[in-house]
């Protein structure tokens, strides 16, 4: 009884490995989807929903430069700097957090009224700079318009919520932009968990 019963388990198993091993060689000939081909041509690797399609791109010489991506309502940007050593990628990093900031600073109205002579962005739609992980040496989040553009301040002129990456790769001396785009009312972080996965694939 216990040799037809550990001859039956051994079987068992044996199959079990056979098919395991079989989906596995068999997903590693699947050819890449267009979007995680374009980001390969970077050295660069993300975990993405499902159904990304490829909007708009740039190569030069076959080399990602710039894409837009949509996941259903959300949109991917991504902008890819090459040749740049640690202190050129910091500086840059640095460069695009002044921007940022400076698109909200209070600025004077023009026409000035009795109440105010400055117009302020409330506190809710600046940009807040949270903790980078990983590669990703600067995140921050904001809202957008619908042109993807920052720098509003009233709830009527956003439309989404933004997850800005700066992520370098020291091996590739190449420094990616990465922008994720939520509409405002969508639940969950999807685009804070995209964002903080993009990083060299290797």
């Amino acid at each position: 009884m216990r040799v037809r019963l550990s001859l039956v388990l051994s079987v068992s198993l044996v199959v079990g490995l056979a098919v395991l091993l079989g989906l596995l060689l068999r997903r590693s000939r699947e050819p890449p989807s267009p979007v995680r081909a374009m980001f390969a041509s970077v050295g660069m690797a993300s975990v993405l929903p499902q159904g990304a399609v490829i909007l708009a791109s740039e190569a030069q010489q076959g080399v990602l430069s710039s894409a837009l991506v949509a996941v259903g309502d959300d949109r991917l940007r991504v902008m890819v700097v090459d040749d740049l050593d640690e202190a050129g990628a910091g500086a840059a990093v640095q460069e695009q957090w002044v921007h940022l900031a400076s698109l909200f600073e209070d600025r004077q109205a023009p026409y000035p009224g009795q109440l105010s002579h400055t117009l302020v962005c409330p506190q809710a739609y600046r940009p807040e700079r949270l903790e980078p992980v990983g590669q990703v040496r600067l995140l921050v989040r904001l809202y957008a318009n619908d042109r993807l553009a920052y720098g509003g301040c009233s709830d009527d002129l956003l439309h989404y919520r933004a997850t800005l990456g700066m992520v370098y790769d020291p091996g590739g001396r190449r420094l990616v932009r990465v922008e994720y785009f939520a509409p405002k009312q969508a639940a969950g972080d999807r685009d804070l968990e995209v964002v903080r996965s993009f990083g060299p694939d290797r």
